[in-house]
């Protein structure tokens, strides 16, 4: 009597992991405020067998990016959504790596101060992701100029480099947590957090789903992971649709050091609007 009902009860999760397998395409890029974009590849069915990775970009037109430190806000450490709030930043997203005693590793510069230099040794630190006046870059560690940069952060390995995929033997195996930044084919700035679920997501997949042509990174640099992986989206964005839903991804670790993104201001009334700053 068992024998017969194994192979109707195998047929049956197949016709349920088919279809969410199906459904775990990369959605089309949902426009959430200004130039601010969001995009999910995440199945419905049976969420936990299946990474759920989200996707956020922006031109950097109509938003702001920052280096946001706990420490400017009284803090040691904290999480993504905490320091949105303090900060009124509309979106947070964990950034450098931390000792053991909670203090960022490698380079931190924000809003022109540098705070901590460069870390040349070790195999992991490989990779800077700056911002500076008119230009966003992400560069190997002997290329970054911090005496330019208006925000930077330190942090690796570095996943794609001028459309290339690194080839990534060692941490390609490891299926955890993921946060990262690119910048891609248009110049345009990409967070991502990735979650993997039962199934597993090693490294090596996470880089061909960057390099697909709905995300199109172009230079991509992974950002400290496992417990520290988080990300917010606030509720309360300029001109948000209706639909808009506050994103939380929650973490197991509190962090010290955040990229955020700030809606810029509306000009005062009377006075000049000063063009964005161009993005080489």
């Amino acid at each position: 009597m068992l024998r017969h009902l194994i192979f109707p009860l195998k047929f049956f999760f197949l016709s349920l992991l088919v279809p969410a397998i199906a459904l775990c395409d990369i959605r089309e890029w949902k426009t959430i405020s200004g130039d601010l974009e969001f995009t999910s590849k995440q199945s419905p069915i049976l969420p936990s067998l299946f990474t759920q990775i989200y996707f956020l970009r922006s031109s950097l037109k109509e938003y702001q990016l920052r280096v946001i430190r706990a420490s400017d806000f009284g803090e040691k450490l904290t999480t993504a959504s905490k320091i949105c709030e303090i900060s009124r930043a509309a979106v947070c997203i964990n950034a450098s790596f931390f000792d053991e005693a909670g203090k960022p590793l490698g380079l931190v510069i924000s809003n022109g101060t540098i705070y901590q230099n460069i870390q040349y040794g070790g195999q992991t630190l490989t990779g800077v992701f700056e911002r500076s006046r008119n230009a966003m870059r992400i560069s190997g560690r002997n290329e970054a100029e911090p005496s330019v940069a208006l925000e930077a952060i330190q942090a690796g390995p570095r996943l794609i480099i001028d459309g290339e995929k690194v080839s990534l033997k060692k941490e390609s195996a490891i299926s955890t947590r993921r946060s990262g930044v690119c910048i891609d084919q248009e110049q345009r700035l990409v967070l991502f957090v990735a979650i993997p679920g039962i199934l597993g997501f090693p490294l090596d997949k996470l880089v061909d789903l960057l390099g697909d042509e709905k995300i199109g990174c172009r230079n991509a640099l992974n950002l400290d992971g496992g417990g520290s992986t988080q990300l917010y989206i606030s509720s309360e964005l300029p001109g948000a649709p209706s639909d808009h839903m506050e994103v939380v991804v929650s973490n197991r670790d509190e962090v010290p050091v955040f990229l955020g993104l700030f809606p810029n201001p509306p000009p005062q009334k009377g006075l000049p609007i000063d063009p964005p700053l161009p993005i080489e």
